[in-house]
């Protein structure tokens, strides 16, 4: 039983070596072939490709916080946000909420559009749900707003 425990043990040694030998001369190839690579800013894209790299950083720098604060800061007692839809390439925001009236709709309205970052604020749709009780308003609002990148700084 020992001849056999020591022929493991020498065979196991042997393809552990082997092994890492294998792993060495593989982290060396991959060193030799980064040394041959270009820079990033020597690598050659499409237009398309540059276009789509744009449109992803433009998304990412958005000021979201600033925006979404905007919001929260004009949000009236009566007011209910249920969804916000902002679409960046075309500086569009929609807003879709409720309301104890459609007098607070307005009064709501009135406060986003009186806001530095947003303007054109428009009423999309609105219904009265006649079958409630206390008749609540569901409104869909819209409004331009002025994009400010997250890498600008604010005053």
């Amino acid at each position: 039983m020992g001849v056999v425990y020591f022929k493991y043990q020498q065979t196991l040694t042997e393809l552990q070596e082997k092994f890492a030998r294998k792993q060495m001369a593989r982290v060396q190839k991959d060193h030799a072939s980064m040394q041959h690579k270009k820079p990033v800013s020597e690598i050659k894209l499409s237009i398309a490709q540059k276009k789509q790299i744009n449109e992803t950083i433009s998304e990412l720098v958005v000021d979201w916080d600033s925006l979404f604060k905007t919001i929260e800061n004009t949000l009236l007692e009566d007011i209910a946000i249920l969804e916000i839809s902002p679409n960046s390439k075309k500086k569009l925001i929609v807003i879709r909420g409720e309301a104890k009236t459609l007098k607070a709709v307005f009064a709501y309205i009135k406060a986003l559009d009186d806001t530095a970052n947003l303007s054109k604020v428009y009423l999309q749709t609105h219904s009265v749900d006649e079958a409630n009780v206390s008749k609540p308003v569901s409104f869909t609002v819209s409004a331009e707003w002025q994009r400010h990148s997250s890498l600008e700084e604010q005053p």
